[in-house]
C-alpha cells in the first residue's frame, strides 16, 4: 500500500483530538477502543473523540459512546480520509485480526497524527515502537488505555511520534516512491 502524502501544517491548539477511523467491526478493534476511551473520558480528560466509519459495531458503539458529549461519530469515503485525520493530534488504530500494509495507518500517518496501533501483521512492519507511533498487545485494553494516556500527556513524545510518522511514509510510503518502485522493477524484469 501507499498514501497520499498531506501537506504540513499545524494541529488545532485548543483541545486534544483523538481519532478512530476503521470499518467498526470487533476484529477492527471497536471494542478494545471503546472500553479503553471510556476509561480515559471517565478519568476527565478534556478531549474530542471521533469515531469515522460504519459497519455492525455501529450501534453498540453509539450505546457505550452516546452519552460522552466529547465523542462524535461521522461517516466519510475512502478518498476523504487524509482531511478527517488533519485536525486530529492521535490516531488509533488497533486491529485484532488480520491486518496487511494498514492503509489507515498510512493516512493517519500522512496525515502528522501520533499513531497507536497493535502488534497485527504489516502494522509491525510500519511502526517503530517509540519511534513514529507506540505499538500495543492485539486486544488489550489496558495497554491501549496506557498508550493513548501517554500521548495526551506527553506532548513532546507526541510531536517527536507525529514528525516521524509523517517523515516515514514520505520516506517510504508515499504514492511516488511506490511508482519509482514498481517502475523500476518491472523495467528490471522486462529488460
Amino acid at each position: 500500500n501507499y498514501t497520499n502524502i498531506a501537506d504540513k501544517f499545524d494541529k488545532p491548539a485548543d483541545k486534544l483530538r483523538v481519532i478512530f477511523a476503521r470499518r467498526l467491526f470487533d476484529y477492527r478493534g471497536t471494542r478494545v477502543f471503546t472500553n479503553a476511551i471510556k476509561r480515559i473520558l471517565d478519568e476527565g480528560y478534556d478531549i474530542n473523540v471521533t469515531v469515522a466509519g460504519s459497519g455492525p459495531d455501529e450501534n453498540w458503539m453509539h450505546e457505550q459512546l452516546d452519552s460522552y458529549i466529547s465523542v462524535s461519530f461521522i461517516k466519510y469515503q475512502s478518498h476523504e480520509s487524509l482531511d478527517i485525520h488533519k485536525d486530529k493530534h492521535i490516531a488509533v488504530v488497533p486491529t485484532i485480526g488480520s491486518e496487511g500494509t494498514s492503509l489507515s495507518l498510512l493516512e493517519a500517518m500522512s496525515a502528522q497524527c501520533a499513531v497507536v496501533c497493535t502488534n497485527v501483521g504489516g502494522m509491525t512492519n510500519i511502526v517503530l515502537d517509540g519511534h513514529n507511533g507506540l505499538i500495543v498487545n492485539s486486544g488489550s485494553v489496558d495497554q491501549l488505555y496506557e498508550a493513548i494516556k501517554r500521548l495526551l500527556d506527553d506532548e513532546a513524545l507526541r510531536i517527536k511520534l507525529s514528525n516521524n510518522a509523517y517523515q516515514s511514509v514520505i520516506d517510504s510510503f508515499s504514492y511516488e516512491k511506490w511508482a519509482e518502485q514498481w517502475k523500476k522493477l518491472l523495467t528490471e524484469i522486462i529488460c
